[in-house]
């Protein structure tokens, strides 16, 4: 009886073990997978029309030239380059399962999960990076908003999807998105440049669709309602209003229903002698707004 009892305890732990085993495998061949996989920020596309793989193509030399990369590298040199960048954070490589077989959700990140992420198949070695992908990002739960941000947007008297008349045609209409409000700055810190920005994304599995506000360089506002410089600073606790209207998205597009829809505001600030700050500071699901407006 003992004997029966201590096998069984041997065969359970041994098939426990093999599962480890086999999981930290799976783990760790997907981070080798994506460390020796070459750097490709934009996904090919199956079209077979030339021009839109010369579009892509181009876009692929651009981003790697601006980030301070060459065709061959990989995504350890980009890891590795990107680190080096940024000597006083410690990035580590780690690696999860997920739901569907045979693919990991690879991250090399800080301990607050800032930092780089991959969709891997370790069975068919494809590698798609997460952090440009709209769509994965979302599928995984990924936002770029900063959840420890110093900055609190108050006061907001208009938050929502709006339908208007495209300029200067009185029979197409078009999807914008209109936010005003107050934000408060709590970084203890006295800010002479600011930019505000507002993305409306409606997110397909294939495809985004961005509306965003406009800024050019000559804007010294820039989505507030009142100029920030040295002279004029930004001081710490105090409120700036602010007004955001995105650029129009055709109504064409509610026809389709979208994986998911967001919008997202974004603060680029800083201050005189070196604090420079750039994300997103706050986030609204508006899918099911989206949704009412289908025609």
């Amino acid at each position: 009886m003992n004997n029966n009892f201590l096998s069984n305890r041997l065969i359970i732990f041994t098939v426990l073990s093999l599962l480890f085993i086999g999981c930290d495998r799976g783990e760790n061949q997907s981070i080798e997978i994506t460390q020796k996989s070459p750097v490709q920020f934009v996904m090919k596309d199956n079209s077979d029309n030339l021009l839109i793989k010369l579009f892509q193509l181009e876009i692929q030399k651009e981003l790697v030239t601006l980030a301070g990369l060459n065709p061959n590298s990989t995504w350890l040199d980009f890891a590795n380059r990107n680190a080096k960048e940024d000597p006083n954070t410690n990035y580590e490589w780690t690696s999860k399962g997920t739901p569907e077989a045979d693919v990991y959700l690879v991250t090399f990140s800080d301990k607050i999960d800032w930092g780089y992420r991959w969709e891997v198949n370790i069975k068919t070695k494809i590698v798609k990076y997460i952090n440009l992908d709209d769509y994965l990002s979302c599928k995984y739960g990924f936002s770029g908003l900063d959840k420890h941000t110093l900055f609190e947007v108050t006061n907001l008297s208009q938050n929502a999807i709006s339908k208007r008349y495209k300029p200067g045609n009185s029979k197409k209409k078009e999807i914008v998105y209109l936010i005003k409000g107050k934000i408060k700055n709590k970084t203890g810190k006295s800010l002479t440049n600011t930019k505000l920005m507002g993305h409306l994304k409606i997110i397909y599995k294939d495809k985004s669709i961005i509306g965003s506000s406009n800024c050019n360089f000559w804007d010294t506002k820039c989505g507030f309602k009142k100029n920030i410089s040295v002279d004029s600073p930004w001081k710490n606790n105090t409120d700036l209003e602010f007004s955001i209207v995105t650029e129009g998205i055709d109504e064409l597009y509610l026809d389709y229903q979208p994986e998911f829809a967001f919008f997202i505001l974004e603060l680029e600030t800083g201050d005189p002698v070196g604090f420079s700050y750039q994300k997103a500071i706050a986030e609204y699901d508006v899918k099911k707004q989206w949704a009412s407006f289908k025609k």
